[in-house]
């Protein structure tokens, strides 16, 4: 499926002028990779949102260029810290037969079968490397089976054919680990079971 995506020109990156263009509805963005020297434009905020929202963030997009179609990925984007209106946008030109490496993020599936673990991640992406047509979306794990102690890794992750992860098969993504209040209670409940020393063992005259 195309995504297309219809851009303007501007003019080279200066502060009034990228105010303007956000006002306006729009995104400053550059262009730039695979057979195309760096390019500034403009693209629609709720066009560019609203593919990414439906398609995935390391979608295919195309966009039109001096009256030529570039295939192009976001690859970086800037938001405002207070509003998260987008501020600026990077666009990857690619070579769809040309394998390219980039994150992909990871997904927890379902909840843990021991409802008393607390889960935590600690790997939310993961470098893989495709054509940009087999990028996917996202890399997904079932965790439903989990119990206290349990450790996902990355050999864990779901794995195809059309896409190598480029990360250490070891790497931990999520552990289920026992709730640290309990933990604290058992402490503190050996603690005061120990017998308590008076007078250092010194005699008492």
């Amino acid at each position: 499926m195309t995504i297309e995506l219809k851009t303007r020109p501007r003019s080279l990156e200066n502060h009034s002028e990228a105010k303007s263009i956000r006002r306006a509805g729009a995104v400053p963005a550059v262009v730039y990779g695979y057979g195309i020297k760096n390019t500034n434009v403009a693209v629609d905020e709720i066009d560019l949102i609203k593919a990414l929202r439906e398609n995935g963030r390391n979608a295919v997009l195309t966009l039109e260029l001096g009256g030529k179609k570039t295939n192009v990925i976001l690859h970086q984007y800037q938001k405002h810290p207070l509003n998260g209106e987008l501020v600026h946008a990077d666009f990857l030109a690619v070579n769809m037969k040309e394998e390219l490496e980039t994150e992909v993020a990871i997904r927890l599936v379902g909840e843990p079968k021991d409802k008393a673990g607390v889960l935590e991640q600690v790997l939310y992406n993961v470098l893989v490397s495709a054509t940009p047509s087999n990028v996917p979306e996202s890399l997904e794990i079932d965790i439903s089976k989990l119990t206290i102690g349990d450790v996902i890794t990355v050999a864990d992750l779901t794995t195809a054919k059309e896409y190598a992860i480029l990360a250490d098969a070891e790497d931990v993504v999520a552990i289920l680990q026992a709730p640290q209040k309990l933990e604290e209670a058992t402490d503190e409940v050996a603690e005061a079971a120990e017998p308590e020393v008076i007078n250092g063992g010194e005699e008492k005259e």
